[in-house]
């Protein structure tokens, strides 16, 4: 006995939304700011950890497979596979946020909807290194989404 609450297709659907649109919610708004206190570094690296997981369980269920990629292409096979973006997410954020606070002693910033180079929720500026992180993380985050498993 199933339940069959939502079609597989609208599974898939939302599954792609959590995988691809949770790393991107933290990163454009200012959420990516508050990923520098270890507390909460932490709650989402064990939600990441836990979408991991589903993702490894979805590895192989023919209910998740993608039809219409061909068999020799490097994207993601499984619809499950975007449930691991939101843990390479934040072990790329770790590291170039290390990065940028041993640079210029200051935590990435969010800057999508930057309209000066005046951060006001951390009350600096805006610098070229908050730019390139923010556009490695959506880079990170668009190719984890695509490709791997």
């Amino acid at each position: 006995m199933t339940l069959d609450l939502i079609s597989i297709d609208e599974q898939k659907t939302c599954i792609f939304i959590l995988g691809f649109g949770l790393p991107t919610l933290l990163l454009v708004l200012d959420t990516i700011v508050d990923l520098d206190t270890p507390p909460i570094f932490i709650m989402w690296l064990t939600i990441a950890i836990i979408l991991f997981v589903f993702c490894l369980i979805g590895y192989g269920n023919p209910n998740y497979f993608i039809s219409k990629i061909a068999s020799d292409s490097f994207q993601s096979k499984y619809a499950t596979s975007v449930l691991k973006t939101p843990l390479i997410f934040l072990i790329v954020y770790y590291f170039l946020n290390k990065l940028n606070k041993n640079a210029i002693r200051h935590p990435i910033v969010n800057t999508f909807h930057a309209k000066s180079f005046h951060h006001s929720g951390e009350n600096r500026t805006i610098r070229g290194s908050d730019v390139v992180c923010n556009i490695l993380l959506y880079a990170t985050i668009i190719f984890s989404s695509l490709f791997g498993l």
